[in-house]
């Protein structure tokens, strides 16, 4: 149930708030979404840079080794088996004398991750593969040609696992270098969520929409109505709201050990929202999704834009930004008010 129940793309997103709000709301929740997804790329980019010279200690050693860093190893096991040009399996088999991944330490291992992610990252002079300009990123190829990228991925550096491993042992607290590595990329993921909810109240003002000190108890405005829709539309609450009683056992929504009903979904979303009007009615229901819409608030919180109740703070969905590979992803997620509630209704079922 804390997996993501959507993963979408900006583009995805803005084409479903255009067939709802129009251009103008479209034009500007998507250039919020955007902007966050390359301030959180840059900060994964950055953190990529990070691992590559981080220090292989006896302590990074261990901790590699244990059962929780498995997922994120065996992520570096499969990039070691990736023999495409220019592709870390490629960059082992072509050294002389060629390394096999499989007679390697996990020390080992982690020093040719470093040194291919060197290569990736500096040229044989010595000088940075990246430049930044007004327009992105771009790189430098071994032709000497600069071409713009939108992640590392696409150079072979995908930040899972060429900058995760280094996040996770500061996320457990290996040592004080990892420690600093998570942190940074926290600051800056953290600043641009900030940023972000703060450029949706501000694209209201005119509409006298909802700003959290100067109009507290407003409705949203249609910007922030507008991202509020997008999550809900990627996660399929409206469906779920809307399907009939009579529909309810021809659906079963699983995730992990808990299998939940639309109806389970819609009574949630109501209970947690606070909305008070009979759900299960036509005209409740739709009165519960402009509920939803208008009196639920956009906020920022750590890692994610939090979609939360206004009355009693409780977090109903959640929105990620990340890069995979080469793609931009907005990632959904039932928040923690919602996964306790449906997490309830399973058990009583």
């Amino acid at each position: 149930m804390i997996d993501p129940q959507n993963n979408t793309t900006p583009a995805q997103r803005l084409r479903m708030i255009r067939k709802a709000f129009g251009d103008e709301v479209a034009k500007n929740v998507a250039k919020t979404i955007d902007e966050g997804v390359d301030n959180v790329s840059n900060a994964q980019a950055a953190s990529v840079k990070s691992q590559t010279g981080m220090k292989i200690t006896p302590e990074v050693v261990k901790a590699c080794d244990e059962g929780r860093m498995s997922p994120y190893m065996a992520d570096l096991d499969d990039k070691a088996n990736d023999t495409r040009n220019g592709r870390f399996g490629d960059y082992l088999s072509k050294q002389k004398p060629p390394m096999d991944w499989s007679k390697m330490s996990t020390a080992q291992r982690l020093q040719a991750m470093q040194k291919f992610s060197q290569s990736k990252l500096v040229d044989e002079n010595g000088e940075s593969r990246l430049r930044e300009e007004e327009d992105g990123t771009y790189y430098k190829t071994d032709d000497g040609e600069w071409k713009k990228i939108k992640s590392l991925g696409q150079i072979g550096l995908p930040y899972e696992p060429f900058g995760k491993i280094a996040i996770k042992l500061g996320e457990y607290e290996v040592n004080d270098e990892t420690m600093g590595i998570k942190q940074a990329e926290k600051n800056v993921v953290v600043e641009t969520h900030t940023k972000v909810v703060k450029s949706l109240f501000e694209a209201d003002a005119e509409e006298d929409g909802y700003h959290p000190t100067e109009r507290p108890d407003a409705d949203n405005g249609p910007n922030t109505q507008g991202y509020i829709s997008g999550v809900l539309d990627s996660m399929h609450i409206d469906s779920y709201i809307d399907m009939e009683d009579e529909d309810d056992d021809s659906m079963l929504i699983q995730m992990g050990i808990n299998g939940v009903k639309p109806s389970m979904i819609r009574e949630c979303t109501a209970e947690q929202s606070g909305f008070e009007g009979d759900s299960s009615t036509p005209e409740g229901r739709k009165a519960l999704k402009e509920h939803l819409r208008k009196k639920c608030r956009v906020t920022p919180g750590g890692e994610k834009v939090s979609i939360k109740n206004n009355g009693k703070d409780v977090e109903l969905f959640t929105d990620q930004w990340r890069t995979a590979g080469t793609s931009q992803k907005v990632a959904s997620y039932f928040g923690e008010g919602m996964r306790d509630c449906l997490q309830g209704k399973a058990v009583k079922k």
